[in-house]
């Protein structure tokens, strides 16, 4: 990508120059611009670093292309100059260098630890790939992703800024590659890079990711937003930015003589084209009505705030500028969660409405780097508990590096709000929270016993529930109960990481008791029809016992509750156990008890069966698709009744044959033969619970109820949730009841035939 088309897509030149060519000296004078109280000595051996490091890619890389068809070793230079010019540490630096040695050439991590020492290897560790070939694509890249975080809570968060650097200059070349690429890459960019550079505080970043992105993925949005701003401007919009800013600052000059020889910078820019289309999204707004599209900035050189209001009192006495009262925003006397701080004032200058925003230097300083300039600039980062605690602050928590990695991907998604809010206790102490945090969110925060058993709250004063959502500055008190405990649906509306985790843990903890449970019995029931009600009861000394525990290496510690967990969730089989412990009269005689529980388990001592034995079904039942059904069998292995929860097996001779969902035959089925969506027709009152993809889009709600209503039903309840929302669409959770089955069929029907309409799913049906 040349620089024009950077321009073209972001709308103002490159933060650092890396649209053209790199050299080892460019990056050794920004290294040494950026760390200016380096020792003669220090400045000499950065240098034999940086050297050795160039000459290890280098060799690495040679002779390989990029997709764009320079030499690969472009990359590693444009990564390395970003972190200098950045004023990373020189092992980050290094590290820029090396991110690709590894996983694209032969060098070894323990090659880097030799030559470089433990710091720049951990650094290349922590962005190489897994080299996984048993799994899949998109969980290969969540593993990647989660060991990045893995790596920062253990070595520090400057693996996060290589990261950053490479998938930024990634972006800025993503013009070579196939236009699959790009959206794939462009998506994953939007979805996590570009919120995790806004959270480090390096906003400039998260820009230039954002614009780039945008570019790629919405191309309609963006030449629509691109056509309008052309129009608008009258085909130049440079121009129009640089008669607005040259009069700003006339005005200040004019106006304000004490503070015009501290103006350091005014300058103008269009607001970028994705928070262009965020704005009129979520505000519901046409393009033409944003007043702040053109953005001129003011930056002070001083330490006094109160220039930044003597320069506000210039702009807004200033005749031919009308002010928009209900625009002026004061940030610097009440700051953003973030530290953010400047005044923002809207005002029009002839054809022209355009946001002034004012600040001095160490405002701008936290406004584009953010406290990231702080620790990760400092070489604090590695093992500083201070450090850890500021990472906590800007990610809202630390994700939970032990999850799944597809589940730590869609969480870490969702985690890093771009905008955090500040609550506060009863007593006054200050909470820290994403936007969209709720009541039980709160609870959480602060430790984790309250938030499993709270109830509700009190917010400014007012009863609420656990899923209020909090705004700025609420003062909030938790009511608990020592009754309530952590539930699934909490899941879908809490917004912090900590309050998942703790979720988790807790419904993890409830379904392994759950499951150690149904193992104990099942055991239990063995013994007790096998009339051996005290054997259970000592079951360690039995004979066979050790044999098993040793094999299965079940612990000395709880190593009964181990086995019943083991056994419940199939990881140890009931048939050793019963091998084991059980002499062959005894098997024989709980095949015949147990013949569903123990007769499955040994196929070759019962008679096999052909076929499915069936008795003629006597009440009607209702297949999704197809409607009532009255000519089906009922399964003999499971005789299912009225009430059961069922599927229907569709036989090529007999039709369709109806089991509970639980039966063990249904294991010897062939599973494309199995209809799920199978209930009893004549139900007195059911309950049906629906998720509801629709387009994010007025009057998309309003077909759904329309259609619900029209057909008679009673709406329980609608749940819409924004977590799960995107710009084009979102979920409605709705539940009804009804007195007809076919009812279900009709609403059905009728959602396929809407546009607004995407796609539907019954989640669950019940009788009532």
């Amino acid at each position: 990508m040349d620089l024009k088309l950077f321009q073209h897509i972001v709308k103002r030149s490159p933060h650092f120059d890396i649209l053209r060519i790199i050299r080892p000296t460019d990056i050794i004078r920004a290294v040494m611009e950026t760390h200016p109280s380096l020792t003669d000595e220090e400045r000499m051996r950065a240098r034999e670093k940086i050297n050795k490091a160039i000459v290890l890619a280098t060799a690495a890389h040679q002779g390989v292309l990029r997709e764009s068809g320079e030499p690969y070793i472009t990359h590693p230079y444009a990564v390395a100059y970003v972190l200098a010019k950045m004023g990373m540490t020189v092992e980050c630096v290094i590290a820029g260098f090396l991110h690709d040695t590894v996983e694209d050439a032969t060098t070894t991590i323990e090659e880097i630890r030799q030559m470089f020492g433990d710091a720049v290897a951990n650094l290349v560790d922590g962005v190489t790939k897994l080299s996984l070939a048993n799994i899949g694509k998109e969980e290969k890249k969540a593993q990647a992703f989660q060991k990045l975080f893995v790596y920062a809570a253990r070595d520090g968060i400057g693996i996060l800024f290589v990261k950053l650097a490479d998938r930024l200059q990634n972006m800025m070349t993503l013009d070579a590659v196939s236009p699959e690429k790009q959206q794939r890459v462009a998506r994953e960019t939007l979805q996590l890079y570009a919120p995790l550079a806004h959270r480090l505080g390096v906003y400039w970043m998260k820009e230039e990711l954002e614009s780039l992105s945008f570019y790629y993925c919405y191309p309609e949005e963006w030449k629509q937003i691109d056509d309008y701003i052309t129009t608008r401007f009258q085909q130049d919009p440079a121009k129009a930015l640089e008669t607005l800013q040259k009069k700003v600052r006339a005005v200040i000059v004019e106006h304000c003589p004490p503070v015009a020889g501290k103006i350091e910078k005014v300058y103008g820019r269009i607001k970028s084209y994705p928070s262009i289309y965020r704005k009129t999204i979520k505000q519901n707004k046409t393009i033409g009505s944003l007043h702040d599209i053109v953005g001129i900035r003011v930056i002070l050189d001083s330490p006094n705030r109160d220039d930044c209001y003597l320069a506000m009192a210039a702009i807004h006495s200033f005749p031919e500028f009308t002010v928009m009262n209900d625009r002026f925003k004061d940030y610097i006397a009440r700051p953003k969660a973030n530290d953010y701080q400047s005044i923002h004032t809207v005002v029009r200058y002839h054809e022209y409405s355009m946001e002034v925003q004012i600040r001095t230097r160490g405002m701008h300083r936290i406004a584009e780097e953010g406290d990231a300039s702080h620790w990760a600039y400092k070489n604090e980062i590695a093992g500083n508990d201070k450090a850890m605690l500021w990472l906590k602050k800007v990610l809202g928590d630390l994700p939970d590096v032990t999850a799944n990695p597809m589940d730590f991907v869609h969480d870490i998604a969702t985690a890093i709000p771009l905008e955090k809010i500040s609550v506060f206790t009863p007593k006054g102490d200050l909470i820290t929270l994403p936007e969209g945090a709720t009541v039980l969110d709160f609870a959480y925060a602060i430790h984790g016993d309250l938030g499993d058993t709270c109830v509700g709250g009190t917010v400014n004063g007012r009863k609420v529930p656990i899923y209020y959502c909090l705004s700025n500055k609420d003062e909030v008190a938790i009511e608990t109960s020592k009754k309530q405990f952590p539930r699934h649906d909490w899941l879908t509306f809490v917004a912090t990481h900590k309050a998942k985790t703790y979720i988790r843990r807790h419904l993890t903890q409830q379904e392994r008791e759950q499951l150690v449970a149904a193992g104990r019995d099942t055991v239990k029931q063995l013994f007790e029809k096998a009339g051996r009600v005290q054997d259970f009861n000592r079951l360690e000394s039995l004979d066979g016992f050790g044999e098993i525990a040793d094999k299965y290496s079940l612990p000395k510690e709880q190593r009964l509750q181990v086995l019943f967990y083991k056994l419940a969730t199939g990881e140890f089989k009931l048939r050793v156990l019963l091998k084991s412990l059980f002499s062959d009269e005894e098997v024989e005689k709980l095949i015949k008890e147990l013949p569903r529980k123990v007769g499955m388990l040994f196929p070759e001592r019962r008679i096999k069966r052909d076929t499915i034995e069936v008795v003629p079904g006597s009440k009607s039942v209702y297949l999704r698709g197809v409607g009532e059904v009255k000519d089906y069998g009922a399964a003999k292995c499971c005789s299912p009744e009225e009430g059961d929860p069922i599927v229907a097996y569709l036989s090529p001779t007999r039709g369709y044959i109806i089991h509970k969902s639980g039966c063990p035959t249904l294991q010897r089925i062939n599973v494309e033969r199995i209809e799920k969506h199978v209930y009893w027709f004549n139900f007195a009152l059911y309950k049906v619970e629906l998720i509801i993809e629709i387009k994010n889009t007025p009057g998309a709600l309003l077909d759904v109820l329309q259609e619900v209503s029209s057909a008679g039903l009673n709406i329980e309840s609608l749940h819409l949730d924004p977590r799960d929302a995107t710009e084009k669409t979102g979920h409605v959770y709705l539940s009804f009841k009804g007195t007809d089955i076919r009812q279900i069929e009709r609403v059905s029907q009728e959602m396929k035939s809407k546009k607004s309409i995407l796609s539907y799913d019954i989640s669950s049906i019940a009788r009532i």
